[in-house]
C-alpha cells in the first residue's frame, strides 16, 4: 500500500510533466507566429523593393524620352543642318514596337502605361522598336527635326505661298521632292489637312512610288479666290508604314500691288509704288512728265461671311469721313468685297478705312501718293 508521501511525490511528477508539455506547446506556437511574422516582413519588403525597381525602371524610360526631346530642341534652335547624337536606354518593361513619334510627341508604353513627352515643333523619324541601349542621331531640317532613321526625306520641309491683293483669282505652284533613304522601294501616301474653300491647295500626285534610293518630284499648287485676303494654314502628311512627315503649308496675302495676271509662282511683286510713264505723242517718243493723278482708289477686303452687308467708312487724318461715306457694301460669295472710291478733290495723304459687320471692325491705313 502506497503511503501519503509516495502519493504526493507521484502527483508532483505528473504535474511537472504536464507543465513541460504546456511549455513545449507554447514554444511551438511562439515559433510559428515568429516565422509567420518574418514571412510577412519578407513579402512586404519584396513588394517594396519591387515597387522601387518598377519606379526606377519607369524613370529610365521617362528620362530617355526627355533626352531625345531636349536634344531635338537643341538642334532645332541651332537651325538647318545642326545634328547631335544621344545615347538612351529603354528597360525590359518597355513593350515592343511601342516607342513611337505621334503628333509631335514622343511615346513609349512601359509595363502597360503610356508615357508621352510633347515638343512644340515638328518632329519625325523612327525610334527603336524594342528595349535596349541605342545611339540616336537627330538632325535639324530647319522647320522640323528628323529623329533616328526615316524611310524618306522631303525638300522643302514647308511651303509659303505669298500673293498680293488682286481683283481676280491667283495661282501659284512649287515643287516638292521626295527621296527614298532605304535600299528597297517604298510607297508614300499623301493626305491634305486643309479646311478652306476660298484658298485651296492641290497635289499633282497623292501616292508617289520611289525606287531604292530614288527621288521623285511633284507639284503643290495654291489657288486664291477673287478679292480674298488673310493668312491660311494647313499641312501635307506624307506617310509610309514606318515614317510620317508633316509638311506645313501657308497661303498669305500681302499689302502690295499686283501688276501681273495672277498666275505663276509669284503672280505679283511687292511694291511700295507703281511708276507710270506717259507720252505726249502717239509714237511714244516724247515723254510727258506731268500728268493727272488717277481719281479712283479700289478698296477690297476679304475674310467676311459670304453674302452679308458690311458698313464701309473712309476717314482722313483729321478723323473726318470723306464725302459719300459711311455706306453699305455687299460681300460676295467668296467672302470679299470691292469698292471704288473717287478721291475727287481730296488728293494725296493718309486715309483710314473702317469695315464692320456689327460683330467685328477691321481697319486699314492707305497712303495715296503722287507717282514720280
Amino acid at each position: 500500500m502506497e503511503g501519503p508521501g509516495a502519493k504526493s511525490k507521484r502527483n508532483s511528477e505528473c504535474k511537472g510533466q504536464a507543465l513541460k508539455g504546456q511549455t513545449s506547446s507554447e514554444y511551438v506556437i511562439l515559433l510559428t507566429i515568429s516565422i509567420l511574422f518574418f514571412l510577412i516582413i519578407i513579402v512586404i519588403a519584396y513588394e517594396q523593393f519591387a515597387n522601387i525597381g518598377s519606379v526606377k525602371s519607369r524613370d529610365i524610360s521617362v528620362n530617355s524620352l526627355k533626352q531625345i526631346a531636349e536634344t531635338a530642341k537643341e538642334v532645332y534652335l541651332q537651325g538647318s543642318g545642326a545634328q547631335k547624337m544621344v545615347v538612351v536606354t529603354f528597360p525590359p518593361e518597355v513593350e515592343d514596337n511601342s516607342i513611337t513619334i505621334q503628333n509631335n510627341s514622343l511615346h513609349v508604353n512601359h509595363a502597360g502605361t503610356d508615357i508621352s513627352i510633347p515638343v512644340d515643333f515638328p518632329i519625325y523619324g523612327m525610334l527603336p522598336n524594342s528595349s535596349g541601349t541605342y545611339e540616336i542621331l537627330l538632325i535639324s531640317e530647319g522647320s522640323q527635326v528628323r529623329i533616328g532613321v526615316s524611310d524618306f526625306s522631303v525638300n522643302p520641309s514647308s511651303f509659303i505661298f505669298s500673293f498680293c491683293q488682286f481683283n481676280g483669282s491667283q495661282t501659284g505652284s512649287q515643287n516638292l521632292t521626295f527621296t527614298n533613304l532605304q535600299s528597297y522601294p517604298i510607297n508614300i501616301t499623301l493626305s491634305l489637312d486643309w479646311s478652306y474653300t476660298n484658298a485651296t491647295i492641290a497635289l499633282s500626285n497623292s501616292s508617289p512610288n520611289l525606287s531604292a534610293y530614288g527621288s521623285q518630284t511633284m507639284t503643290v499648287t495654291a489657288n486664291l479666290g477673287t478679292n480674298v485676303t488673310g493668312t491660311f494654314s494647313g499641312s501635307i502628311e506624307a506617310k509610309t508604314a514606318n515614317s510620317t512627315i508633316i509638311i506645313p503649308v501657308t497661303v498669305e496675302t500681302l499689302d502690295c500691288v499686283c501688276t501681273g495676271t495672277g498666275t505663276g509662282t509669284g503672280p505679283c511683286k511687292n511694291q511700295s509704288h507703281v511708276k507710270i510713264k506717259t507720252y505726249a505723242n502717239a509714237s511714244y517718243v516724247k515723254e510727258k512728265v506731268a500728268f493727272d493723278l488717277p481719281p479712283n482708289v479700289v478698296i477690297s477686303l476679304g475674310n467676311w461671311t459670304a453674302n452679308i452687308t458690311v458698313t464701309l467708312n473712309i476717314k482722313d487724318v483729321s478723323n473726318v469721313s470723306v464725302s459719300g461715306y459711311p455706306k453699305n457694301v455687299q460681300v460676295n460669295s467668296s467672302g470679299g468685297y470691292s469698292e471704288t472710291w473717287n478721291i475727287g478733290t481730296y488728293g494725296t495723304g493718309q486715309y483710314t478705312i473702317f469695315s464692320n459687320d456689327s460683330t467685328i471692325t477691321k481697319t486699314k491705313i492707305i497712303q495715296v501718293t503722287q507717282c514720280s
